[in-house]
């Protein structure tokens, strides 16, 4: 597997900034495969958007000083990955990984999850593969193109 494109994004715990970087991001992705659908930019800025505010918002703290890092990448054999650090505490990703895991579940009730714990469920249904750091401030999100 080889890289097509990889570049690297430092965005302030800021919802505008964050806002705007996410379109810098997609124009980025469709220069670098213009084949990609309407539909899938869509789903990557759903991912993007819940994935960034999340780090901005629960990570940071929404504290302006602190920074997300973010490096989009194009691989070779059409799958694109984001990977996104915030300079928070981390959280207890094992909680909402366990969460997710258990949606297969008859019982489980997408419409009485926590607002808070719907992005995550969101992302990981449109992503083919979602892993996070032991300390939970570090997420890679990978997903096929084609």
């Amino acid at each position: 597997m080889g890289l097509i494109s990889l570049k690297t994004y430092i965005i302030p715990s800021n919802i505008e900034k964050m806002c705007c970087t996410i379109k810098v991001m997609l124009k980025d992705i469709q220069d670098a495969c213009s084949c990609i659908s309407e539909d899938t930019l869509f789903e990557l800025k759903v991912i993007l958007n819940e994935l960034l505010s999340n780090a901005i918002k629960h990570g940071n703290k929404m504290n302006e000083l602190k920074k997300l890092k973010v490096v989009s990448g194009l691989t070779t054999d059409s799958r694109i990955f984001f990977v996104i650090q915030d300079e928070g505490e981390g959280f207890d990703c094992r909680c909402y990984e366990s969460l997710i895991d258990n949606s297969n579940n008859p019982c489980f009730d997408f419409d009485n999850l926590k607002e808070t714990g719907r992005g995550i469920y969101i992302v990981k249904e449109l992503c083919d593969r979602v892993i996070y750091n032991e300390k939970g401030n570090r997420v890679i999100a990978i997903k096929k193109l084609l």
